[in-house]
């Protein structure tokens, strides 16, 4: 925990240095919007495939379409480094820059304006960014306070407030230019973290083949299989995965639909020259392939470590795997208290309220003050109900526990 806690402050510090560095080019509106115009190549780059690959793609779409694609997943990766950054630097760099920077448009609503010499087309366009931007902004917060969440034990709300103050600080201080530079260094440690855990999750289950061998295993998933490939074996190991045309349909969705986000076509304003929107073109491509392509294929792998025909597949053995043989904890008397459960009993946890129920096997009750008090054998949670016959209908949905099981409105 303190090597954890040592490397978060590092990484906070050296974002505010960053912001003060940077300060020097954020003199008029031009430097602190756009840099100066004068951002190069790799930080473009940088700076558009950290914004393309946030906690969306990492917390969000990986896991949920590796889990319905199986390694198929991978295409959406792919699709999203060949077509929504090789095509969209292609087709949009030089030309948003070229006109961006003859009509002195600093933003996506000032450039509609100018443009078209249309005000209320201007309005229009800033409304729009406004409104739409604010779920998205609230989904990457949400996504990375979880994740700081499980990983030190506090509430995600103070995580939520704590990047938003610093999120605040480097930008106010530096700009356009010192989000350019914290992007790359964000960027660098994404490289060599999607890298790691690739490595670690393949050597855990055996090796790359290993784990194949595992995935193929697992049978069709009828809800999320098209009817005519119902009796395929080895969906999740398949080319085209179990549902192959809407596949395609997520892979166009996630790789066209970055090509109007302001934050992402803003980056085309500032770089600082036509050659530098080639070079940019490579480098963000090359980010993209390892990241999104990374994320999506490690996201295929989700189901070897989820239960499967009543088995589950947290322990090594068959024999550890049989499910039936843990403890069924069943509660009549009174209020249920979570204190009575015992390790290994079968249980059904979520992270916050809203999510997902899920299956996990306890272990024990963390002390302290944070929200993630219930460790089980995979993670902690913050609800945590016995698995029985007054719940079991909860696996996978968001429904509300039964009266009789919430001890967290006391």
């Amino acid at each position: 925990m303190f090597l954890k806690i040592a490397l978060l402050i590092i990484f906070f510090a050296v974002m505010i240095a960053v912001g003060l560095i940077a300060r020097r080019q954020a003199t008029d509106v031009n430097g602190f919007v756009l840099g100066g115009r004068s951002v190069g190549p790799w930080l473009t780059a940088f700076a558009y495939g950290t914004s393309y690959f946030s906690a969306v793609v990492f917390i969000g779409y990986a896991g949920q379409f590796g889990w319905k694609y199986g390694l198929s997943s991978t295409w959406v990766g792919l699709g999203n480094a060949f077509i929504g950054s090789l095509l969209a630097w292609a087709i949009m760099g030089r030309r948003t820059r070229v006109m961006t920077h003859h009509l002195d448009a600093k933003t996506m609503p000032e450039f509609f304006g100018k443009r078209y010499e249309s005000k209320s087309l201007r309005i229009s366009a800033s409304a729009i960014a406004f409104v739409f931007l604010i779920p998205y902004t609230a989904s990457v917060y949400k996504g990375l306070s979880t994740l700081f969440g499980l990983a030190f034990n506090i509430d995600y709300r103070w995580c939520v407030i704590a990047m938003a103050i610093l999120t605040a600080v480097y930008v106010i201080l530096g700009g356009y230019m010192a989000t350019a530079i914290n992007d790359f260094i964000q960027g660098i440690i994404m490289l060599a973290g999607i890298c790691a855990v690739i490595v670690a999750v393949l050597k855990g289950q055996g090796g790359f083949l290993a784990a194949i061998q595992k995935l193929s295993q697992i049978p069709v998933d009828t809800q999320n299989t098209t009817a005519a490939l119902q009796n395929m074996t080895g969906p999740f190991v398949s080319f085209f995965g179990p549902d192959p045309i809407n596949l395609l349909g997520v892979v166009i969705l996630t790789s066209l639909g970055t090509w109007g986000l302001p934050q992402m076509v803003g980056k085309f304003y500032a770089i600082k020259s036509e050659k530098a929107v080639k070079t940019g073109t490579i480098v963000s491509t090359f980010f993209a392939v390892i990241i999104s392509g990374g994320c999506y294929f490690l996201g295929g792998f989700g189901r070897i470590y989820e239960e499967f025909q009543g088995e589950c597949m947290l322990f090594p053995s068959k024999e550890q795997r049989d499910w039936s043989k843990f403890n069924v904890p069943n509660y009549k008397k009174a209020k249920f208290d979570p204190k009575t459960l015992k390790p290994f009993d079968k249980v059904l946890v979520r992270y916050d309220n809203g999510d997902c129920w899920c299956c996990a096997l306890f272990s024990n009750i963390i002390n302290g003050e944070g929200i993630y008090k219930y460790q089980c054998v995979s993670s902690a949670f913050k609800c945590c109900i016995p698995y029985n016959e007054d719940t079991e209908n909860l696996i996978g949905t968001t429904n509300e526990a039964p009266e009789f099981y919430k001890y967290w409105e006391d």
